[in-house]
């Protein structure tokens, strides 16, 4: 991406707002939740579901009881270690009910020694209980997690590998774009521009009037302005001497600016007043 000259940028904290679907594009999600059967056996358990793919056909704990390893439903296995289950307890010690957020638990209070002592599954709340355990048998705690969240978070080889598959860029040599006009209009244009940017992280507006000050009209459309060491608008020139390569005309290429805030912008417009005859793209 080439630098653009006499641009002004707009730094700005994107606070969330709720901008309602139009009718023609509204979808119904509907949660489906199967029942798993359990057959518990020592240190072992077994579990079927012919559908849901956060479901266990089986649970089962390494001989030391460091690690618990699950083999999924769908035929994936992931393994999960005893310190790190124990941090994400969700039992109602652990996890606030209402709010559910974790509660304090802290790792480094936990003796090196930590084992599991025993897993076993639900069939009517979707759990799996764990005992926890210090050296040869002093009880540490009795608590769950929920299968789901588990199979959704596994940090098995395969699912990391399945995830950087997932979060790879769906853009290739075109940007997501609209014009200043439908974004101006109503709600539904305003819907499709943040659908863009949450989508995919960049959105181009075109047909803006080259009146600088509309680029601060179009920024308090997404939300409220974070004023920067800066100011709320500033301007983007290119100069000689320059103490900063945005202020030249090297080519630049994604970024966000200034992450290394307290609080950083969570949206950065750019906004083209005039281009040279010499820049391309």
């Amino acid at each position: 991406m080439l630098a653009l000259r006499n641009a002004c940028r707009l730094s700005l904290a994107f606070r969330r707002r709720v901008i309602p679907r139009p009718p023609a594009l509204k979808r119904c999600f509907v949660r489906r939740e199967k029942a798993v059967c359990v057959q518990e056996r020592r240190r072992f358990t077994s579990l079927s579901s012919r559908h849901s793919s956060a479901a266990a056909s089986r649970l089962e704990c390494s001989s030391d009881g460091k690690k618990c390893q699950v083999l999924w439903s769908d035929g994936e296995q992931s393994t999960y270690h005893a310190v790190w289950l124990r941090h994400n307890c969700q039992c109602p010690e652990c996890r606030d009910d209402t709010a559910n957020q974790k509660l304090v638990v802290d790792v480094n209070e936990l003796r090196s020694d930590l084992r599991i002592d025993s897993v076993t599954g639900s069939d009517s709340s979707h759990k799996m209980d764990i005992c926890w355990s210090y050296g040869q048998g002093e009880k540490e705690h009795h608590g769950y997690v929920n299968l789901e969240w588990l199979k959704k978070n596994s940090y098995s080889a395969d699912a990391l590998h399945k995830l950087r598959a997932q979060s790879q860029p769906t853009i290739a040599t075109s940007l997501p774009r609209i014009s200043y006009s439908e974004v101006s209009k109503g709600e539904e244009g305003v819907w499709k521009w943040l659908k863009n940017l949450n989508v995919y992280g960049v959105c181009l507006v075109t047909d803006i009037p080259t009146n600088a000050e509309e680029v601060r009209k179009l920024a308090k459309v997404a939300g409220g302005i974070q004023e920067t060491c800066d100011g709320e608008v500033f301007h983007l020139v290119a100069v000689e001497n320059a103490i900063n390569v945005a202020y030249t005309t090297r080519p630049l290429d994604f970024h966000m600016d200034m992450t290394y805030f307290e609080s950083p912008p969570g949206l950065q417009i750019l906004h083209c007043i005039r281009n040279d005859d010499c820049v391309e793209g």
